[in-house]
């Protein structure tokens, strides 16, 4: 009696291998935040999926099959789609203001690089690294040389 009854526990759980592999997978997709937002609870489902396969897997296929059809899978799936479409929304705005950024920074780097340069206007324009240099007259640093450093300290 115990070995046919083991032998049916056992085709169970074979059987339902691929049906908890698709629900995981699928149950996996969605994520925490959505099942927290949506307040659906994904522990009951885990458990009850989990117990149903240790209990000979039949069990774990009816609610692998209420899973599939249930409305919480089809309320967090159309959240989760709507997610992804504000992201992509995002993203999608995001580089079209840095489009237009960079083409607005090119278009003023092409006109000024276009403007012509009229030195007119500044009268000390056109010798500028001169003026700089005939501005304001700086003292010069005298370095002594070893020779002078010796002889100083020798004649103390």
């Amino acid at each position: 009696m115990l070995i046919p009854l083991a032998a049916l526990w056992v085709a169970g759980v074979v059987l339902a291998v691929p049906f908890v592999i698709w629900w995981a997978r699928d149950l996996g997709r969605i994520p925490g935040r959505i099942w927290y937002w949506s307040g659906y609870d994904r522990r009951t489902w885990q458990w009850t999926v989990f117990l149903g396969f240790l209990a000979g897997g039949v069990i774990a296929i009816v609610t692998v099959l209420r899973w599939q059809r249930s409305t919480a899978r089809a309320e967090l799936l159309d959240d989760l789609s709507e997610r992804i479409a504000a992201h992509e929304a995002r993203v999608a705005d995001d580089a079209r203001r840095a489009a237009e950024q960079q083409a607005e920074q090119e278009a003023r780097i092409r006109r000024e690089a276009e403007a012509p340069i009229d030195l007119r206007d500044d009268p000390g324009a056109e010798l500028s690294n001169v003026h700089v240099l005939r501005d304001e007259a700086r003292p010069l640093r005298v370095v002594p040389s070893a020779e002078d450093v010796a002889a100083r300290l020798g004649g103390r």
